[in-house]
């Protein structure tokens, strides 16, 4: 995991799909307790994985990178942790994809009517502004493979362009959003 958060820190540009949770540079501290609760069960090793999780938030309020995030509807109807915190946490996703470098979009569920390839599973990937080649992470129960082949990680960018294309806009996404919070409040 150092690697990566190494490469992350080093990005110009992140674009990442999930179709499972709130992607983890988008999650609260206690969202992301949470889903750090369902992999260790130390209390250290838990708060452990939050600070990790936080500190690496800290690249998004540089303007020098570029973040990119489809989500996936159902995310934003998935109450992990309760109602109570999935409304403070979509209110965090609002006010994060206000920042200029951020664009949060949401995959409607009606839009998932026809196969895509975000169907597989989600991914982050890396884009660097020199001359490194982007990398793609896949994460798994206890593990991630990082992927660098360059075809492989072409398809993973198409299919993130794709998904682009398929999702409601910025504008769009942020009023489903303040309308799930409504509905839940």
């Amino acid at each position: 995991m150092q690697s990566w958060i190494d490469w992350e820190d080093q990005a110009s540009g992140i674009v990442e799909w999930t179709l499972d949770v709130v992607p983890g540079l988008l999650q609260t501290a206690e969202y992301a307790r949470q889903l750090a609760g369902a992999w260790a069960s130390r209390p250290a090793e838990i708060e452990a994985r939050v600070a990790t999780r936080m500190a690496r938030q800290t690249l998004l309020s540089r303007d020098t990178v570029s973040y990119d995030v489809v989500i996936d509807e159902a995310v934003l109807h998935r109450p992990i942790g309760g109602a109570t915190l999935l409304v403070d946490q979509l209110r965090h996703l609002i006010r994060t994809a206000e920042r200029p470098n951020i664009s949060l979009q949401v995959l409607p569920t009606a839009a998932t009517v026809r196969a895509h390839r975000g169907l597989i599973g989600s991914f982050i990937a890396l884009q660097f502004s020199d001359k490194d080649d982007p990398l793609v992470q896949i994460e798994h129960i206890s593990s991630a493979v990082i992927v660098d082949d360059p075809a492989e990680v072409e398809a993973h960018l198409a299919a993130h362009s794709t998904l682009t294309e398929m999702a409601m806009s910025p504008a769009e996404s942020a009023d489903l959003i303040r309308h799930v919070v409504k509905e839940m409040e």
